[in-house]
């Protein structure tokens, strides 16, 4: 009898565990679709993004979710703030890369500005469109972080 209880015990308390992963899963599901709608809305090409990352939505969400962790916009912004163009170049063509893996496209397309000015030797051209790199990180930064958890 007590071996039985154990098991019976121990499988209700399985599948509530498994119910519960369920059910984060939805809203982990869910949280993501919200955030590639919202990026999409914003204008961002989620859907090529979304193929490049073979349709696997976890996968894409994730490296979504890492973009937050990205410190190459604060590097940036301080190699400029310092003027060190050679390091900025690099944070900017690390951004570059990130923002079109992700289909940031707007985000993308000034940071590939940024980057031939740079290596065209012309340092404040680029700093220049610095301010419009700015404004398109943070919005795009606030709805990763409106919509994910």
């Amino acid at each position: 009898m007590f071996a039985y209880g154990i098991v019976v015990g121990t499988s209700v308390g399985f599948w509530a565990r498994k119910r519960k992963r369920l059910v984060a899963s939805k809203e982990e599901h869910i949280m993501g679709t919200n955030v590639i709608s919202a990026l999409g809305d914003y204008g961002c090409d989620t859907q090529s993004a979304l193929e490049r990352f073979l349709g696997k939505e976890e996968l894409y969400l994730k490296f979504i979710r890492k973009f937050l962790d990205d410190k190459s916009f604060e590097d940036l912004k301080g190699f400029i703030g310092e003027e060190d163009y050679e390091n900025a170049l690099k944070s900017v063509h690390t951004l570059k890369g990130v923002s079109g893996n992700l289909g940031f496209t707007a985000l993308y397309d000034v940071a590939s500005d940024m980057v031939n000015k740079f290596r065209a030797q012309l340092p404040g051209d680029a700093v220049a469109e610095f301010g419009m790199l700015e404004n398109i990180y943070t919005e795009i930064y606030s709805i990763i972080r409106e919509n994910v958890s």
